[in-house]
């Protein structure tokens, strides 16, 4: 008993300083989207980013993207929720994040990156805070305008989208140690390499898909042959 105690007090102990870190980290991401250079510099070589603040600015993106899709005034986004698929609107978001940060990982690779796999997500995670910082109250805000207050809400909603933009180069800029023009081209080969990616994806499923008719095919017509 005494020891099954002790390992609650320590597993609490842990989780503790789990949550405790996170929330430092998720404080940080706050700095960092006003001090860049300084923020993004600090996220790696001091080790201020953590996966599970990341994760979580991750996850307040989608909450915020799906937010103003049900609570956008239809003035300024009008939703037809019939033909809205939650999971794709999800997919819209995770599927680029994830396939940007493996091409950014694997070409920056090759041209003396100095950002691996891990710092590279933090980094790009970390410069979507804007987006829920200021979409969420948008979407609310929206339901006060009138349609000739519209410039206000397209204002807000293109800021928050350039101001991820803008973290999103400064961030990998820091991370790879990189100069501004080496990053500009960087992103730029990295885009290409999702399409490329993409492409190949897409490949690789048709294949798929058509083995697997095949196989099916020549089963059911073993069966009818048997049988």
């Amino acid at each position: 008993m005494k020891n099954a105690g002790e390992t609650l007090r320590q597993g609490g102990r842990t989780l503790k300083a789990w949550a405790s870190e996170t929330g430092r980290s998720l404080a940080y991401s706050l700095y960092v989207i006003v001090h860049p250079f300084d923020g993004f510099w600090d996220l790696k070589h001091e080790r201020r980013g953590t996966l599970a603040a990341a994760h979580i600015i991750v996850l307040l993106t989608l909450l915020a993207r799906l937010l103003s899709l049900q609570l956008t005034s239809f003035l300024f986004l009008d939703v037809d929720w019939e033909k809205v698929n939650l999971w794709f609107e999800i997919a819209k978001i995770l599927l680029p994040l994830l396939i940007f940060v493996i091409a950014n990982w694997a070409l920056t690779t090759l041209f003396d990156g100095k950002g691996n796999m891990r710092e590279i997500y933090i980094s790009v995670a970390f410069a979507l805070t804007p987006f829920p910082l200021i979409q969420i109250p948008l979407c609310l805000l929206s339901n006060l305008l009138a349609v000739d207050e519209g410039a206000l809400y397209v204002f807000f909603n293109a800021l928050s989208l350039l101001w991820c933009g803008a973290l999103v180069l400064l961030g990998l800029m820091q991370t790879h140690e990189y100069s501004m023009g080496q990053t500009v081209a960087a992103v730029f080969a990295t885009l290409i390499g999702m399409v490329v990616i993409i492409v190949l994806l897409m490949l690789v499923f048709s294949m798929t898909s058509e083995a697997i008719s095949y196989v099916v095919s020549l089963v059911k017509e073993l069966i009818i042959r048997l049988y």
